[in-house]
């Protein structure tokens, strides 16, 4: 999947109508970070969140908000035959929260003290369910979809020269 096709869809998934912290945002990053390498990933996913924060608000905690974001990409890497593609969204979206909300901790909103941070941290447990099973869910069917379209494409089960003639071969 190219570069600009992950950036795009980055980017929609953010505009589309969606439940809170629901996109596919976490999964492409990580998808970026296998197949694109880190720093490309990084730039994905920054880049995304840029264009969609003109148009839906910047705030105190974005610089924390991306700096969690980086985290997928650096996460990203390490899925191999030995490390689950399911630890690392896991691992993303908790380090996704830590930051994001450390970050809304430090704004106006909280008393800076450890009550403050307890109550910032409990009002954003309802955002971090939505993360962890939004970024397991869109890793799993974006590195899902890519496989079965290769394999797909490997056995020739698409179309022939000709996009008008699908072509089942069968072996």
């Amino acid at each position: 999947m190219p570069f600009a096709t992950i950036l795009i869809l980055s980017i929609v998934s953010r505009f589309i109508p969606h439940a809170a912290n629901f996109t596919a945002v976490g999964g492409l990053t990580i998808f970026a970070s296998k197949k694109l390498g880190v720093k490309n990933a990084i730039i994905i996913t920054l880049t995304s969140a840029i264009i969609c924060d003109i148009f839906l608000g910047f705030s105190f905690a974005s610089i924390f908000v991306y700096v969690g974001m980086i985290g997928y990409a650096v996460f990203g890497k390490f899925i191999s035959k030995k490390i689950s593609y399911i630890y690392v969204p896991v691992i993303g979206s908790i380090f996704f929260f830590l930051v994001s909300n450390f970050g809304v901790f430090l704004g106006p909103w909280y008393i800076h003290n450890f009550s403050g941070l307890t109550a910032c941290f409990t009002a954003a447990l309802p955002f971090f369910k939505n993360t962890l099973i939004s970024d397991i869910v869109f890793t799993l069917a974006i590195f899902s979809f890519v496989a079965i379209y290769k394999k797909i494409k490997e056995e020739g089960l698409l179309w022939g020269t000709s996009l008008q003639e699908p072509i089942l071969k069968k072996k």
